[in-house]
């Protein structure tokens, strides 16, 4: 049999969430994280909104859109997992 390759793409994912209740620092944490060179955030502001809202549409998240909020820089640098943290 002949040997074929195979290519997948690979598509760079949000791997870590930071929620807050309001005044408890959330944008405090956001500054420190801004800092680092290889921490990506979302353009344009500190907030998406993307997971309170609440309706029947609501519950059918498009997670595509979710990552679309972030550069394809932000999202190629540290991916965090479960147990590891790697660098792409």
């Amino acid at each position: 049999m002949e040997k074929q390759d195979a290519t997948v793409e690979f598509q760079p994912m949000v791997n870590f969430v930071v929620a807050g209740a309001q005044k408890s620092g959330t944008t405090a944490l956001r500054s420190f994280l801004s800092q680092h060179p290889d921490i990506g955030l979302v353009d344009g502001g500190s907030e998406t909104h993307f997971f309170n809202k609440h309706s029947a549409a609501a519950a059918r998240k498009d997670y595509d859109l979710y990552h679309a909020m972030y550069t394809p820089q932000a999202l190629s640098l540290w991916i965090a997992e479960d147990e590891a943290a790697t660098r792409r």
